[in-house]
């Protein structure tokens, strides 16, 4: 009777569990029959398992369910799981820890950064708004921008040429307001069934720009919603392939006008009009002037104005307030033209020098480059300046070439936070641009640097070639320069691959070097020196500054690293007894010597990280302990920054080092591998494996 009591408290416990996931406080049913279950992450269902568990002990749920049982026994009753669990139900004991719990509470008065809010699409028909069926629980303090996707059209072009993709997903990544949201997959397809919603919260307070009365708050914020759409592969290759950037009030205003217009027509459900406008998105880089597709949406502001709005005045604002950018945007212009016509009378070799106001992100769209930066908070998920170094240097480099310009070799793009994390790879302008960003978010004095950097020709001459790199100064006057693609670091006077600078910027500040001499070991770094550096009037940068929307946050990784460690480690292990095999060897593994070689796969990324090496002393004696006299040790180091393992091993195999561990000849052969797996943020993961082997030599 105690087994049974148990197994029926654990199946309680388990029925706790799915009505948490599927039935949070105040939902209504239909709302519960339309939420999708597979939204919580595992590290949440874990999360909310150890909360009930925590619950249940300290609470009588204990003595509740054995006297539920006891009666059920006493009475005869069917003792099934599905009976209990409805008996259970009825006597409220589910519905009790659920409310103990205070889910809803915990989540209003969390201050971690957190995404968006998801739920299904609004109804698509004019004469529905949102209702009790639809609405989520808001906080009525506080307003939302709810914005739905119900499909998408004309996606023709949206799959790898020449390669078979037919498995292949696209996604919707959302960002508003300092909040992110990455949607469900769905398949590559011309009709792709983007069908969900979003929920941001709209800030606190938000800015009038025109001295004009808004006929409603929400108008103030003119922070425009941005789209970026991917494409997914199965082995993981992820590629942008559209941007957009929604003017949310616009589309908001027409849904209030055609609902108001549904309504005084007394039109139903049935009339045939919709709430959703259809919006075309455009390619990125070098496709930007191309239309990429078609999505339908819907955005609504929540909860709705009080008293019907005056719809043309409301646009006549935004029509005015798209003026004021405008003419901010044509002045500014006017004073770079100026300014630029002055620095280049200042020397004739100027018109040479790596100098850059503008460029042009990944939608085609030219800005001062001081808008591509803001502070970046990382929040917890990055500890310091060398592990957001560390973070950035994860995502893989990539080079989108030109199209029909060879002598280019490149699209000139950078690319804006949310659309290079979204992607997660991109040239070294995008790595120095988001570490620049992190480094000013950890209150950092930092610039991004352009310049030229020394490096290997194809030849094996040496070059150089134009380059970025971060640069930070210290309150004790020491100056740091940092590799994006590599974390390294380097002292200014000391050794490194830089050799000129040219300009340095950050997001409020643009200093011109005007030096006889732009060699880092002759120039100086006196930035705010005139008789060294040409800086940009504050004011003018200030003015375009007012319009830059709040960057992204980061989101975590959701890669368990001692899961994908095993997973890993028990795929390579195939592989290489399956090659032995081939090669008529037989393979016997050392679980001890594969947990002596793991301490040096933390030092390897500990270094990597910090630049602190430790560990070294303990590992070789650990080595020498381990291995018998006679005895050879062979051991090989492998580091990736994915987890596929098929592509790892093909990779290893093809290094002769790592050949010789794997078909390794001799008496008593032992194999060992370890897989350590390092997650930082988005989808960035440092892999380190090692490759050992331990045998004794026959001559």
């Amino acid at each position: 009777k105690g087994y049974n009591f148990h197994l029926f408290l654990f199946s309680s416990l388990s029925l706790i569990l799915e009505f948490v996931k599927s039935e949070p406080p105040n939902r209504t049913q239909t709302q519960r029959a339309s939420m999708d279950k597979e939204q919580l992450p595992a590290e949440r269902v874990e999360g909310l398992r150890q909360l009930i568990h925590s619950q249940v002990n300290r609470s009588d749920v204990h003595a509740k369910v054995r006297a539920v049982i006891s009666e059920m026994i006493s009475k005869g009753e069917d003792l099934s799981e599905s009976h209990i669990q409805h008996v259970l139900r009825e006597r409220g004991i589910v519905e009790e820890v659920v409310n103990s719990l205070g889910l809803h509470e915990r989540e209003q008065a969390s201050s971690l950064t957190r995404a968006a809010l998801h739920y299904p699409p609004a109804p698509a028909a004019a004469a529905q708004p949102l209702d009790a069926h639809t609405l989520p629980p808001l906080n009525l303090s506080k307003r939302y921008v709810y914005v739905s996707f119900h499909g998408g059209r004309a996606f023709i072009d949206t799959r790898r040429h020449g390669e078979g993709t037919d498995d292949a997903t696209l996604a919707l990544n959302v960002s508003f307001s300092g909040q992110r949201f990455r949607g469900r997959h769905v398949a590559c397809a011309a009709e792709p069934a983007f069908v969900e919603g979003f929920l941001f919260e709209l800030p606190a307070t938000v800015a009038v720009t025109l001295g004009t009365s808004l006929p409603d708050p929400f108008l103030g914020c003119a922070e425009p919603l941005h789209i970026a759409i991917t494409r997914h592969e199965p082995d993981g290759d992820v590629a942008l392939i559209a941007c957009h950037h929604l003017d949310w009030r616009a589309h908001a205003l027409r849904g209030l006008e055609i609902a108001s217009t549904a309504a005084a027509t007394g039109a139903g459900s049935g009339a045939g009009a919709t709430s959703y406008q259809a919006i075309e998105v455009m390619g990125v880089g070098s496709s930007s002037s191309l239309p990429a597709g078609v999505l339908n949406v819907r955005v609504d502001v929540l909860p709705g104005p009080p008293a019907a709005i005056d719809i043309a005045m409301a646009r006549s604002y935004l029509t005015l307030e798209r003026a004021r950018v405008v003419d901010t945007e044509r002045i500014f212009l006017v004073y770079a033209r100026q300014w630029w016509s002055e620095f280049l009378e200042m020397r004739p070799g100027h018109q040479h020098r790596l100098v850059k106001i503008f460029a042009n992100d990944e939608s085609g769209i030219s800005h001062c480059v001081c808008a591509f930066l803001q502070p970046l908070s990382a929040g917890r998920l990055l500890d310091t300046p060398r592990h957001a170094a560390r973070f950035v240097s994860l995502l893989p480099y990539e080079r989108l070439p030109a199209i029909g310009d060879a002598a280019a070799g490149r699209v000139d793009m950078w690319s804006h936070a949310h659309a290079f994390l979204t992607r997660g790879r991109g040239d070294v302008e995008d790595h120095t641009l988001l570490l620049t960003s992190l480094l000013l978010g950890f209150g950092l004095d930092a610039f991004m640097c352009l310049g030229t950097k020394l490096t290997t020709a194809a030849d094996g001459r040496a070059a150089l070639t134009a380059h970025t790199w971060a640069c930070s100064f210290g309150a004790d006057g020491s100056i740091v320069f940092w590799e994006s693609l590599t974390a390294e670091r380097f002292l200014h006077r000391s050794e490194h691959p830089f050799r000129t600078i040219d300009c340095m910027f950050n997001h409020h500040l643009f200093f011109a070097n005007i030096q006889p001499s732009t060699s880092l070991g002759e120039c100086s770094l006196e930035l705010r020196n005139e008789r060294f550096w040409k800086s940009m009037s504050a004011d003018a940068l200030s003015g375009l500054s007012r319009a830059r929307a709040p960057p992204p946050p980061l989101l975590p990784c959701l890669v368990d690293p001692a899961v994908a460690a095993f997973e890993l480690e028990r795929e390579l292990k195939g592989y290489i007894t399956d090659s032995r095999a081939e090669a008529g060897l037989g393979t016997a593994w050392d679980t001890n010597l594969a947990h002596i070689v793991q301490q040096a796969l933390h030092a390897y990324e500990l270094q990597r990280c910090t630049g602190v090496v430790a560990g070294n002393e303990e590992f070789q004696a650990a080595i020498k302990h381990s291995i018998p006299p006679g005895y050879t040790f062979k051991g090989y180091p492998a580091h990736f920054l994915h987890l596929n393992g098929f592509k790892i091993f093909n990779a290893c195999r093809t290094v002769t080092a790592c050949s010789e561990i794997v078909f390794a000849r001799g008496d008593q052969v032992t194999h060992a591998i370890r897989v350590r797996v390092f997650p930082y943020a988005e989808r960035a993961v440092a892999v380190w494996i090692m490759f050992a082997v331990s045998f004794r030599s026959i001559l």
